[in-house]
């Protein structure tokens, strides 16, 4: 009887073994990564489907965000899953967001041998994200409202009703680079400073997008004479032959600058798998998915200065940009957007 039971007993350990080893076969050995990406879907996908063509082993789950809610929809999830992580990866088409999941304790800090050669500035000093890849803020201009000699390339300028009636545009300054821009500015020039000018702005009757692409496409139909976006929108109009032009904001010289926006990518705290994550972000940080970027619609500017560029795509040496730090705009996002929620009701 005794030995009976010692050797169901034993059985049921052997079977607990085993349960217990496939178990970590599915997870902890997984064969998948999983990535979150703010990223365009028409130029992510395109880069993760190179990697995935180069690992054939592994399996690559991508999750998107939508257009409307860029960074703020996987911000918000993220922060959500922190006591069960799902993704292994945050690939993310701004900063600010990243560094508020760093301060959440979302991320952990993983250098890439792949990011040496990317300049200190575009590095959170602790590797908690590396940035790579810019996009900067720009005017887009309908070439067929507003004369060549008037090109209006200022923030502070937006929405003067000069142009045939037509007025400027810009999205929702919730979300994305736009919110990112609004809470650099913020950062730059003060409370006060910043109230007024947001405040004249508003009052012009200045209109307001869904999101970048849709300011885009408003400027390329007439529905306003121009609006604040980013360069990858922008370019993909010019790349289409559409009367407008493009200008970098505030380059004058008593201007502040513009904005550039690095992406960023960072490995997520308990991420369900962690090595397959890391080898994700060095390729994403290798300069062949800068370069493919900036061979993109997009034409993402790379930070790399050896990294080839099409024509039409400057060095970043050549743009004036607003000089802010990052951590501070992170530090100012919430109490800029709650300000500009009282402005724009």
């Amino acid at each position: 009887m005794i030995r009976q039971s010692w050797i169901s007993g034993g059985i049921a350990v052997l079977l607990f073994g085993m349960v217990l080893l496939g178990v970590q076969g599915c997870g902890g050995a997984s064969n998948a990564v999983t990535i979150y990406t703010s990223v365009d879907r028409d130029y992510a996908e395109p880069v993760i489907a190179a990697y995935q063509e180069q690992n054939p082993e592994l399996k690559v789950n991508a999750i998107y965000d939508s257009e409307m809610t860029k960074t703020t929809g996987l911000f918000n999830r993220l922060l959500e899953e922190r006591r069960n992580p799902q993704a292994d990866v945050f690939w993310n088409s701004e900063i600010v967001r990243t560094i508020q999941l760093k301060n959440e304790g979302v991320l952990e800090a993983y250098t890439s041998p792949a990011a040496q050669d990317i300049p200190d500035q575009y590095k959170d000093p602790e590797g908690y994200w590396t940035g790579f890849s810019v996009r900067a803020r720009v005017m887009l201009i309908n070439q067929t409202l507003v004369p060549e000699t008037e090109t209006p390339a200022s923030v502070p300028a937006m929405g003067k009703d000069i142009y045939q009636g037509k007025t400027a545009g810009m999205a929702t300054p919730q979300f994305g680079t736009t919110a990112t821009h609004m809470a650099a500015l913020y950062t730059l020039w003060g409370k006060e400073r910043f109230t007024l000018i947001i405040k004249t702005i508003q009052g012009r009757g200045i209109k307001m997008f869904p999101g970048n692409a849709s300011v885009r496409d408003a400027v390329v139909e007439g529905i306003i004479a121009y609006g604040l976006t980013d360069t990858d929108d922008s370019y993909a109009a010019l790349e289409e032959g559409k009367p407008v032009r493009m200008a970098f904001v505030d380059q004058g010289e008593q201007e502040v600058g513009t904005l550039v926006i690095p992406n960023t990518v960072a490995l997520i705290k308990g991420s369900p798998n962690p090595e397959n994550g890391k080898k994700l972000i060095d390729y994403l940080l290798s300069p062949a998915v800068e370069e493919q970027l900036a061979q993109s619609r997009a034409k993402q500017i790379p930070v790399r200065d050896a990294i080839p560029r099409p024509e039409g795509v400057p060095d970043l040496s050549t743009i004036k940009t607003i000089t802010v730090d990052y951590n501070q705009v992170a530090q100012n996002m919430e109490p800029c957007l709650e300000l500009l929620r009282t402005i724009f009701r």
